[in-house]
């Protein structure tokens, strides 16, 4: 098949299963706002762009879906806390495939440990095991053959049969050409093939490239793993410490596996480099030094193969002397030279424990800046990590303040419903018996039996609750008592565990009040006007809900405490239905006038609110 076909199979393959819009920014312009910013957008574009790669590699490797959510994770935890390692940023796809697979070699390791201890088998079901048996061996060395290529091949398969963009797409990514994507396609192909084929699979090219994309379909990684995922990275990008508070073990664990060997990779390249030029010029000195003995061996050999030639017995004197004169010479000049040959060879042996001071000094002062530069990272780490956690702490303070005043907003807005409801209940009720309720119901000897709030269940769509009811019996008499825990909702002000049967909702009871008398008053003799007499009001006590006790009024008294479920104020239901807030710090006498219903007062309540 040609290559051109090809690529117009494989895109429109990409394209049913999902394609990216082709102006979404680049691996490099989102690693770098992740970097800077630490932009949570930017890392989540990633995350759902390079998922379904990332975990079909886990998938394969793993053949199981949780241990291969938790390597998908940590393959993304590496990548917060390595990111700026990454030399082509657009090529992150490529990077996260190499780190994928190892993250997935390591956790698979880690699961046959687990399962060994543990001795339990996974039954496996199989439509067709020869089939399934060829795709179980292929599988594992086509990834393994893949993360072997190098990058410049490997980099243009991931996206473009991983995860599935054209060559155009590709090459804009990449920064090549369209023929240098092309080209660098058909030779990273030629390349697993013929790696595959000297490991016994025989594949022809177009089988090679079907099998890639089968290779690379994966499901996109559930909303919940990719949220889960990059909330760990926003945490876990300053470092461990943070990332374990919000991972599990296994994760945590798989993320140091990786990171760690990729930092002692790089400390082994560096004490390798400074190793090899300490050893140069050490093994300069030694070679220099050695050599001076061995002179100086050879000259004092030479001078006493001289000395040991004696002068022969000759009859003849003068030429004895001669000769011995000459030997004498010859050992004077001998002795000169093994000296000269000496001082050199202590120069030599001075010149090389100076070389050797010089590469040990040299040693000493890359390793001092190398902790140097080592400490300052980890002061540099640590400053970050104190900063992200700072600003996670303020976040999350934030998010409590928010959750805290939306959740006081809302109850707020249900007891102003609950008082509303209760205010046409009165109305209701006197609509149908020609006055407003009386503060209780009565017994035949005058005491009060029941609170007003029963005689309002009829009208509050209660009517069951309100048949249960003995009306000649107290409130907390035997049968009466057990209905106490069906208090219904619009009584409650707001939910508290302590009291859950006891209401706030409490009345005004006494002369001139709305409830005065055991009768009930008429709207009648509401002389000051329903809109400026308050009906009902959030009391500062809570009392049992068919309790007949409200907060009595008498003039001159001091009023009872009022209000404390919210800051600033509570909430009253005036006669004519509708609900105030009344300010903590309001006008007594203003308020004396509200309560009573005939002192003549017509008020303003807008004074009495905030």
């Amino acid at each position: 098949m040609a290559n051109g076909q090809l690529d117009k199979v494989i895109h429109y393959l990409r394209t049913v299963t999902g394609g990216r819009d082709e102006d979404s920014p680049g691996d490099g312009l989102l690693l770098d706002r992740f970097l800077r910013l630490r932009e949570e957008e930017a890392f989540t574009v990633l995350v759902r762009r390079h998922g379904p790669m990332v975990l079909g590699v886990c998938l394969r490797v793993l053949g199981n879906a949780h241990d291969a959510d938790d390597a998908f994770q940590a393959t993304f935890l590496v990548l917060a806390r390595k990111a700026a390692s990454i030399h082509n940023r657009d090529s992150v796809g490529s990077w996260l495939y190499g780190v994928a697979y190892r993250t997935a070699l390591r956790a698979r390791a880690a699961a046959l440990r687990r399962r060994a201890r543990e001795r339990q088998m996974e039954d496996m079901a199989r439509t067709d095991p020869e089939a399934e048996a060829a795709w179980r061996e292929l599988r594992p060395l086509l990834d393994a053959e893949l993360e072997r290529l190098p990058e410049k091949y490997r980099a243009p398969l991931v996206l473009c049969y991983l995860e599935g963009k054209t060559n155009a797409e590709a090459a804009r990514q990449l920064g090549w050409t369209k023929g240098t994507v092309s080209g660098r396609l058909a030779r990273a192909r030629d390349l697993l093939r013929r790696r595959l084929g000297y490991r016994g699979f025989a594949l022809p090219g177009a089988a090679l490239a079907a099998l890639l994309c089968q290779h690379g379909a994966a499901a996109a990684p559930a909303s919940s793993l990719v949220m889960a995922t990059v909330k760990a990275a926003l945490l876990g990008a300053a470092g461990p410490a943070v990332a374990a508070g919000v991972v599990s073990g296994p994760v945590a664990a798989l993320v140091e596996g990786v990171v760690q060997p990729m930092l002692v990779t790089k400390m082994k390249l560096v004490t390798a480099v400074l190793l090899a030029l300490g050893l140069f010029g050490t093994g300069a000195g030694v070679v220099v030094y050695a050599l001076a003995p061995e002179a100086g061996e050879h000259q004092a050999g030479a001078a006493a193969s001289q000395g040991q030639k004696a002068p022969k017995q000759d009859a003849d004197a003068a030429k004895l002397k001669e000769e011995n004169d000459r030997l004498r010479r010859e050992l004077e000049a001998a002795k000169q030279e093994l000296k000269r040959v000496q001082q050199l060879a202590e120069r030599l042996r001075r010149e090389a424990e100076a070389a050797r001071d010089r590469a040990e000094a040299a040693r000493r002062d890359a390793l001092e800046q190398e902790r140097r530069a080592r400490a300052a990272a980890q002061e540099a780490l640590r400053q970050a990590a104190e900063r992200v956690r700072a600003e996670a702490l303020r976040a999350v303070q934030a998010e409590q303040q928010a959750r805290a005043k939306a959740k006081q907003s809302a109850e707020r807005a249900i007891s102003v419903n609950n008082l509303k409801q209760l205010a046409l209940a009165v109305h209701n009720y006197a609509a149908v018996h020609g006055h407003l309720p009386p503060p209780a119901v009565y017994g035949k000897d005058g005491k009060a039996l029941l609170s007003w709030r029963v005689l309002l269940l009829p009208y509050l769509e209660q009517q069951d609750l309100f048949k249960q009811f003995k009306m000649d019996e107290p409130w907390d008499g035997p049968h009466n008592k057990r209905l106490l825990r069906k208090m219904p909702k619009v009584f409650e002000a707001k939910s508290n565990p302590k009291a859950p049967h006891a209401t706030h909702y409490l009345a005004f009871t006494g002369k001139d009040t709305l409830f005065e008398g055991p009768k009930g008053i008429t709207f009648a003799q509401v002389v000051d006007g329903t809109s400026n007499t308050l009906l009902f009001v959030e009391a500062g006590k809570a009392v049992a809900w068919t309790k007949p006790d409200d907060l009595p009024y008498e003039p001159g008294k001091a009023l009872p405490k009022l209000g404390g479920l919210w800051q600033g104020g509570f909430y009253a239901a005036v006669c004519d239905g509708s609900v105030r807030f009344i300010r903590s710090d309001f006008d007594a006498d203003l308020f004396r006038s509200a309560v009573t219903r005939n002192d003549g007062q017509v008020i303003d309540l807008n004074k009495l609110s905030p």
